[in-house]
């Protein structure tokens, strides 16, 4: 278990610095800069390439806070024939719990909770083997919670959520193993919202309003003009949510409306320290617990952290719903940040972070 962990910024190995104030504005395009030519290329070789197979979506990358090269293709209402754009909003599915994550590793700096706060500590009701869950054990996927108790489009509540919870068995004594769960993140919010007095959506825009970002978030960030809507009429709200707010099996863990544009803002901000505090941004990139066996990746507060012999420390996470996925990834070391997002399966977003990244190593 870590108990009362202090983390110094010096401690998050590779972190880049990131340019305050990058260039994220409203007409983000894709430009010319002499230093990338070559790779600017690269990318838009590799781009077209994925498009002719099947890609729909948006891209950006950045390198060292400065946006380099951006595209999308597609349409993101066929119906009106609006075209796929960097603010178009797409479901960013688990990339959602990088940023309960996030506001969890703050609130741990400070000191609403700690690491060690149980679950039994917050919600008193909760019986045993649940009211000994930690924090930090439901934020590294160590809790040895089933995945979820419930669909993702269902209209849970909280309390239904919990009493679902209580009712199965741990898969593992707690911080004894890893298994993903979304079920986890989903009781991480629901303790941050005990604690603060706030709505999981309301807290989180506050720390996205510190970098002036209000097209991520659930039913309140959602813009119909924006988001979203397939040829059969289904938008984003509807194929995401079921068509109302969405419940519990998904919040704080999957199910966040935003744009690449936004998303990019919200981790290049982020990175940089101006969400959260330096020892906030430290705690939470930290390799806590391994995936494998072989502790080729390790899980951190709501991403993946690994360290790869030639591009140095990376951080990413992905996610995918029914109709979305989407992917973003920090080669720290290198200063380079990708983020993809898509509205279909045929070439993922995990499919373009690769090759795009391969296009950026092979040109450098």
């Amino acid at each position: 278990m870590i108990k009362n962990l202090i983390l110094s910024l010096t401690a998050l190995a590779g972190l880049p610095a990131v340019a305050v104030g990058a260039d994220l504005g409203t007409d983000v395009q894709t430009r010319p800069h002499a230093q990338f030519e070559s790779v600017q290329a690269r990318l838009q070789t590799q781009f077209e390439a994925l498009v002719e197979d099947g890609f729909t979506g948006a891209v950006i990358v950045a390198f060292q806070g400065e946006i380099i090269w951006s595209e999308a293709a597609g349409l993101a209402d066929p119906a009106q024939g609006r075209p796929i754009d960097l603010h178009t909003q797409f479901d960013i599915a688990s990339i959602t719990k990088t940023l309960t994550g996030m506001v969890a590793a703050d609130l741990i700096e400070q000191g609403v909770l700690a690491p060690d706060t149980r679950f039994g500590d917050v919600f008193e009701d909760a019986p045993a083997p649940f009211d000994g869950l930690t924090v930090h054990q439901l934020l590294t996927h160590s809790a040895g919670l089933v995945d979820g108790v419930g669909d993702d489009a269902e209209a849970i509540d909280a309390e239904t959520q919990r009493a679902r919870l209580y009712q199965t068995e741990l898969r593992f004594e707690p911080g004894e193993g890893y298994d993903y769960s979304n079920l986890g993140y989903s009781l991480v919010a629901q303790m941050l919202e005990a604690l603060t007095g706030q709505d999981y959506e309301a807290l989180l825009s506050s720390y996205l309003a510190r970098a002036e970002l209000t097209a991520t978030g659930y039913a309140e960030a959602a813009d119909r003009d924006q988001m979203i809507i397939f040829e059969d009429g289904q938008a984003l709200d509807d194929a995401s949510w079921g068509g109302h707010p969405p419940g519990w099996n998904l919040i704080g863990n999957g199910g966040l409306a935003s744009s690449a544009h936004e998303l990019m803002a919200w981790r290049l901000a982020y990175a940089a320290g101006e969400l959260t505090t330096a020892g906030a941004v430290a705690r939470a990139h930290q390799p806590y617990q391994a995936e494998d066996e072989a502790g080729r990746s390790y899980y951190g507060y709501g991403l993946v952290v690994e360290d790869h012999a030639e591009r140095g420390r990376i951080y990413w996470h992905n996610g995918g719903s029914r109709r979305f996925n989407a992917h973003w990834r920090s080669y720290a070391d290198e200063g380079l940040t990708l983020v993809a997002l898509s509205n279909q399966w045929e070439v993922t977003a995990d499919r373009v972070e690769q090759r795009l990244s391969a296009a950026w190593f092979e040109a450098r």
